[in-house]
């Protein structure tokens, strides 16, 4: 019996993964948004679809992971020095939009006669924008280091910051509706005090246990070091009260500020991919398609309030900052959607509390249409522009001058263009890196911990990293780059980067080295400019050589 679990539970994965893949390709292929094609899947292969999945409960124990793994990724990658030219708007404006939104939500669903638990909480749904789809929307338009990119961006990180506090407050709610205010005070200190042990001990032990494991050169270890952060101390502080959303957080933002923190991010990056995946098509099994169709007043309400009241609420806020209104708007339609974080909030409601089925449907259902509408509305800001300046509320809102532009902003060192990436930094990799440096801007990416020091004290720009990942060659700025130098061993490395970099910037000069002629000639198969064959080279210089020391002779 046992072992008939077990393989169910194994069918149950495959069908969840097959049908994933499935209509994830369409729509890749059709560009629409990932993300909703994997809760596409949940409904169709859910118990208001083809009901293919049997073992409901094993799958969403499964999500839980997934949820960890997405907000201990969301901890690591939480990037404090990108707030501090945009603070006061990333937190103070943001901070009003989304106490109107939870305000507006709240007001809407205590109208519709629902009770204080789901109204609150569809409050809070409806006023978290999609990081992943503001992000998304951004890297394809190339308007990462614009002003309005760099807004936009403070708002999501600001916002992950905010859906902590609003998983703490969902998990606390019996004590605050209840009025038990030192019961209450008792639990925010406790938890207070908890998360600033784990945070404090964790950045002194951590980074240094880190550091440890990537010295014994060990990849295995030190990718199951991570999970085992990842997943081992979100359980220790759900032993002790606090959600497991809320410990994935924190133990990510423990190694927010690690030398490694990007390798920590694309390392997890599959594990969590694939546990995703699962969380969200367990949401998708939520939908109930009849009840969706017979609330679509109700559906299309919220999919009003969310498009309106992100948009103004957003133009007023940016504008009395002393923005323009050309980037006001532009921020406003990127963050017009509710996304990956209105699932997570629901999948803590229900822990907590009786969520309706009419709020899991309807706000599934909002976030599908307003996902679908960002990238539409992005591509007409310059249209949104000219309405907006005839409107009569505009001259009414602060006249200061803009805030600087973005080209006046320091660029960190991973902000180049037109820059030389050497990846590798041995023998030739370090050679080339110290003759180039004088001559332009480098950045070199290297997995060695030992050899970071030595490129530290060269003073280069550095990535510590594997070439073989697309990320760290996005962050790499691969696509803005002039030339790619692979000094690289592993041929599995060279051929994936050398892909992925034409791929992403087909002007970049790639120069590989080699270890034969055949080799050199698959390299310039997969997309080489020019290779190297260093014995090759070897050989033509001692040519060179003898035949200068016959020429002297003669």
């Amino acid at each position: 019996m046992h072992d008939l679990q077990s393989l169910t539970l194994i069918i149950d994965i495959a069908i969840i993964i097959t049908a994933s893949f499935l209509i994830g390709f369409i729509a890749h292929k059709f560009k629409q948004s990932i993300v909703l094609a994997y809760i596409f899947a949940g409904v169709l292969i859910g118990p208001y679809g083809f009901q293919l999945i049997k073992n409901l409960n094993e799958v969403k124990a499964l999500a839980e992971v997934g949820v960890a793994l997405l907000m201990f990724v969301k901890g690591v990658e939480l990037n404090f020095p990108k707030l501090k030219t945009i603070w006061k708007i990333s937190i103070l404006g943001n901070a009003v939009q989304v106490v109107v939104m939870v305000s507006l939500g709240f007001f809407l669903s205590k109208y519709l006669g629902w009770n204080t638990y789901n109204s609150l909480l569809l409050g809070m749904i409806l006023a978290i924008s999609s990081a992943m789809t503001v992000m998304k929307t951004l890297m394809e338009r190339g308007e990462m280091y614009t002003l309005h990119g760099r807004i936009t961006t403070g708002f999501v990180i600001v916002q992950d910051l905010m859906v902590v506090m609003m998983i703490f407050f969902i998990s606390n709610f019996e004590a605050i509706k209840e009025g038990n205010l030192r019961n209450l005070l008792m639990t925010v200190v406790e938890s207070l005090l908890l998360v600033s042990f784990i945070v404090y001990v964790g950045r002194m032990v951590l980074p240094k246990v880190l550091t440890y494991i990537i010295k014994s050169r060990n990849r295995e270890m030190f990718l199951l070091s991570i999970f085992a952060l990842a997943v081992g101390i979100p359980l220790s502080t759900y032993a002790v009260g606090l959600t497991v959303a809320l410990g994935a957080f924190i133990a990510g933002f423990t190694l927010s500020e690690a030398k490694y923190n990007a390798e920590i991010s694309v390392q997890i990056q599959p594990f969590r991919d694939i546990f995703v995946v699962i969380f969200f098509v367990s949401t998708g099994m939520l939908i109930n398609p009849m009840l969706v169709f017979s609330e679509i007043p109700l559906v299309l309400g919220l999919v009003s309030l969310v498009l309106l009241g992100k948009f103004t609420t957003s133009i007023v806020t940016i504008k009395l900052f002393g923005y323009s209104v050309e980037t006001s708007a532009k921020v406003a339609l990127l963050i017009m959607q509710i996304g990956e974080f209105s699932f997570i909030l629901l999948a803590v409601g229900q822990m907590y509390g009786q969520v309706s089925q009419e709020l899991s449907s309807s706000v599934i259902a909002v976030t599908l249409i307003t996902i679908l509408t960002t990238p539409f509305f992005a591509r007409r800001a310059g249209c949104a522009c000219k309405i907006i300046n005839k409107l009569p509320f505009v001259k009414y809102l602060s006249e200061g001058k803009p805030v600087q532009s973005y080209r006046e902003y320091p660029e960190t060192k991973l902000n180049l263009r037109g820059h030389t990436i050497i990846c590798g930094y041995g023998r030739t990799g370090s050679y080339l890196a110290k003759e180039l440096k004088e001559k332009g801007d480098i950045l070199i990416i290297e997995h060695d911990p030992r050899k970071i020091d030595e490129i530290k004290k060269i003073g280069c720009s550095y990535i510590y990293g594997d070439a073989v990942s697309p990320e760290i060659l996005k962050m790499a700025n691969v696509d803005e780059a002039s030339v790619l130098i692979l000094a690289l061993p592993d041929m599995r490395t060279k051929q994936i980067a050398i892909r992925f970099a034409k791929e992403c910037n087909p002007n970049v000069f790639i120069i590989s080295r080699a270890f034969d002629i055949a080799e050199s000639k698959e390299w310039e198969k997969t997309g080489a400019d020019r290779t190297t064959v260093p014995h090759v080279i070897e050989a033509a210089e001692m040519l060179r050589m003898i035949q200068e020391k016959l020429n002297l002779k003669s």
